[in-house]
C-alpha cells in the first residue's frame, strides 16, 4: 500500500440514535470536519468511519480504525470531531499520538465543544491529553454505574421471577452468579442509552454486535426497556 505524504484523513465514529438518525448524526461528524479542513486549507484526501462501533474498543479492532492506522504516515494530518470518537481510553491515547508526533502526524480535533485544536502545538498536545483522560473517565463511570447495581444482586442473591434477571444465572443453591455474556450486552445497553440512543436502535445494536438474547431470539426494544429501568432501579437504591 503506498501512503500519501501530507494526505488528510477524517476518522468519524457514531453510535446508533433513535430511528434512524445515526446516519445524520455521522454526517454532521463528517460535515463539521470538511467545514474545519477548508478553513485550516487541509485537503481531504478519505474519509474513514466506523458505524455502531464501541469507543472501547481499541482503534486496531475496529474496521475503519485498522485502515487509519495503516494509511498514516510521515507528514499526515487525521482529523476527528471530537476526541471521544477515537479514543476513550487514556493509555492508548497517549501512545497513539506520541507514535504519530514522532512521525511528523499532527492530529486535529474540529469541534471539540465549539473549539478546534491540533497537537502540533504545545498547548493543544496538554489539551488533548486532558480531554482524553475526561473521554476515559466518562467510560470508566459508566462501566460502574452498571457493575454496582449488579452487583447487589450478587449479595442480597436476589431474585424477582422464576427465572433469573438477565444478566444472571442461578447456582444449584439458588443463588446468582454472573453470566458474563448477558453482563456485556447489559453494559452495551447502559452505554448506548448513555449517549442516547433510543430503545429500537439499542436493540438492532445489540444483534449487529452479536450479542445474544435470554432465549436467543430477537431483541425488542420493550425487553431492552425493562433490563435498563431494573439497572436505574438498582442504581437508585
Amino acid at each position: 500500500m503506498i501512503q500519501l505524504v501530507n494526505q488528510t484523513l477524517l476518522y468519524a465514529r457514531f453510535s446508533p440514535r433513535p430511528d434512524g438518525a445515526a446516519v445524520e448524526s455521522n454526517d454532521n461528524q463528517i460535515d463539521r470536519m470538511r467545514q474545519y479542513c477548508r478553513l485550516a486549507e487541509l485537503e481531504v484526501t478519505e474519509v474513514i468511519t466506523d458505524e455502531y462501533t464501541s469507543g472501547k474498543l481499541p482503534l486496531a479492532e475496529r474496521p475503519g480504525g485498522r485502515r487509519l492506522l495503516n494509511l498514516v504516515a510521515k507528514g499526515s494530518h487525521v482529523v476527528i470531531q471530537k476526541v471521544d470518537r477515537l479514543f476513550r481510553n487514556y493509555p492508548e491515547a497517549g501512545r497513539t499520538v506520541d507514535d504519530w508526533s514522532a512521525m511528523g502526524v499532527t492530529l486535529h480535533l474540529a469541534d471539540q465543544g465549539g473549539c478546534s485544536i491540533d497537537t502540533s502545538t504545545a498547548t493543544g498536545y496538554l489539551m488533548f491529553g486532558q480531554l482524553a483522560l475526561f473521554a476515559d473517565f466518562e467510560r470508566r463511570v459508566i462501566g460502574e454505574r452498571t457493575s454496582q447495581a449488579m452487583k447487589r444482586y450478587v449479595r442480597t442473591g436476589r431474585r424477582v421471577s422464576a427465572e433469573p434477571p438477565y444478566g444472571w444465572a442461578v447456582n444449584e443453591d439458588g443463588s446468582l452468579r454472573p453470566d458474563q455474556d448477558e453482563q456485556a450486552a447489559v453494559d452495551r445497553m447502559v452505554e448506548l442509552r448513555e449517549v442516547g440512543a433510543g430503545l429500537r436502535a439499542i436493540a438492532r445494536t445489540l444483534a449487529v454486535e452479536g450479542h445474544k438474547s435470554r432465549n436467543g431470539g430477537d431483541w425488542h426494544h420493550n425487553t431492552v426497556s425493562r433490563i435498563l429501568t431494573r439497572c436505574q432501579e438498582e442504581g437508585d437504591e
